[in-house]
């Protein structure tokens, strides 16, 4: 967690904290490969995180991340951190963006 504060900010700890334990589920998911994995996802999709931080944090009850972990467990060709950060990312894509509707016309 040390290097996290040092390369982004307290903040950026506290929010990754937060969508963790703040969960349904969730709090005893501190594992350091599901925090980096939060982390990264927090780093790269901004339009979650920072734009619609709110929803990012709800969709987070809605995700099991001790079946993620689990299914991350299964391979050994990338790090278990890719693995997780890889399979929740589909898991927010899923609570976070809207189905498309039909059109129309």
């Amino acid at each position: 967690m040390r290097r996290i504060v040092l390369k982004h900010g307290e903040n950026h700890l506290i929010f990754v904290l937060k969508a963790i334990l703040w969960s349904r589920n969730n709090t005893a998911e501190l594992w350091s490969e599901t925090i980096l994995a939060v982390s990264d996802i927090v780093l790269d999709f901004p339009e979650w995180a920072d734009a619609r931080a709110g929803e990012f944090m709800g969709a987070f009850d809605t995700i099991e991340l001790a079946e993620i972990r689990r299914q991350a467990m299964t391979g050994r060709r990338f790090s278990k951190r890719s693995r997780i950060y890889t399979l929740l990312v589909m898991a927010l894509r899923d609570a976070l963006t809207p189905e498309q509707q039909g059109s129309l016309l």
